[in-house]
C-alpha cells in the first residue's frame, strides 16, 4: 500500500506461493525429479522463495500444523521445518518478497506471536505478515494440554481478540522512542504504552519488548470460509485466502467480503482475496489437460 493507506494499484493482481511440501498434488512428491529428499534443507526453500520473487509474486506464504499424524505422513510429506525459521531465513536471500506464516490463535498467545512477526518484520526490512488460523484437529489440541478442540465459535472469538490484541502490541513501543543517547538514555520511556488489554480470552500488560516494526502492522491474512470466519476477516485482515472452485464463486465470495468489510467501517478497496491456483503445465495445452 502506499503511504496514505490507498491501494498501490487497484487493477493489479497480487499472487502469492502457497509453499506447501512438494506441492499439493498428493502424489507429487513421487514424481522422479521431485526434491522429496530436501525438504529439510534450506537452500531449496531459500532457491523456492528467490524463485518467486523473480517472477513478481507478491509474497510466499507458508502453512503449518500443530500435529504429526501417522495416517498422513503415510502418505506423503506434511510438515518438516518450521515456518518462522524458515522464513528468517529466506529473507536473508530476498529484497521485495513478503514472507507469511500461519499462526494458530488457538494454540498460540498474542504476545509470543507479536514478538515473532515484529521480530521477522525487522530483519527482513518490513516483509512479515501472518494468516491466523483456528486450527482443526483434536490431535493438535492434545499436544497442547487440551483434550479436544474448543468448540468452532469459541475458536473464532479467541481469533478476533487474539487479532486485536496483536494490533495494540505492534504499537506499544514506538520505535522513535529510541533515542540511543550514549550518555546513558537509550530509550523516552514515557512514548512506551501498557495496553492493559483484559478481556474474555488474553490478560496482556504489554508493551512489547520488540520495538514497533517497520511495516507498523504487518499484514493480517485470514482463511477461514465459514460467517465467523468472513467476519474476521472483514474486522481485521488485509488478504483472504479462499477456495473457489469456479469464477461465479470466486465473485460471490469477495462480493460478500468486501460488504462485511464495509459494515465494520473498513475500506473494501484495502482488503485482498486470493482465492487458490492450481496450474497443471505441459508442453502443450493437450497435454496440460
Amino acid at each position: 500500500m502506499t503511504d496514505n493507506g490507498e491501494p498501490d494499484n487497484p487493477a493489479q493482481v497480487h499472487l502469492n506461493l502457497f509453499a506447501s511440501g512438494c506441492g499439493h498434488h498428493a502424489a507429487a512428491w513421487r514424481a522422479a525429479d521431485s526434491d522429496v529428499d530436501r525438504l529439510g534443507d534450506i537452500s531449496w526453500w531459500e532457491s523456492l522463495a528467490q524463485t518467486a520473487e523473480r517472477g513478481r509474486l507478491a509474497a510466499v506464504f507458508f502453512p503449518d500444523g500443530q500435529a504429526a499424524r501417522p495416517e498422513a505422513l503415510t502418505a506423503g510429506p506434511t510438515w518438516f521445518l518450521e515456518p518462522m525459521t524458515t522464513l528468517a531465513a529466506i529473507s536473508q536471500v530476498t529484497e521485495h518478497i513478503g514472507l507469511v506464516s500461519s499462526v494458530s490463535s488457538t494454540f498460540w498467545d498474542p504476545f509470543h506471536a507479536a514478538r515473532f512477526i515484529a521480530s521477522l518484520d525487522h530483519i527482513s526490512g518490513g516483509r512479515a505478515g501472518l494468516n491466523i488460523v483456528t486450527s482443526q484437529l483434536d490431535a493438535e489440541a492434545r499436544n497442547h494440554g487440551m483434550d479436544a478442540l474448543p468448540n468452532h465459535a469459541v475458536r473464532y472469538a479467541r481469533a478476533g481478540e487474539f487479532a486485536e490484541t496483536l494490533k495494540e502490541l505492534w504499537g506499544s513501543w514506538p520505535a522513535e522512542s529510541i533515542v540511543a543517547d550514549r550518555s546513558g538514555r537509550y530509550t523516552e520511556t514515557s512514548q512506551l504504552k501498557k495496553i492493559n488489554h483484559d478481556d474474555r480470552w488474553f490478560r496482556v500488560d504489554g508493551p512489547l519488548n520488540i520495538p514497533t516494526p517497520p511495516q507498523k502492522q504487518p499484514v493480517i491474512f485470514q482463511a477461514g470460509v465459514s460467517e465467523p470466519g468472513r467476519d474476521l476477516a472483514a474486522s481485521h485482515a488485509e488478504g483472504v485466502f479462499t477456495v473457489a472452485w469456479d469464477s461465479q464463486g470466486a465473485r460471490g465470495f469477495r462480493k460478500d467480503v468486501r460488504a462485511r468489510t464495509a459494515a465494520m467501517g473498513r475500506n473494501p478497496d484495502h482488503v485482498r482475496v486470493m482465492p487458490g491456483l492450481v496450474t497443471y503445465i505441459g508442453s502443450t495445452e493437450e497435454e496440460a489437460r
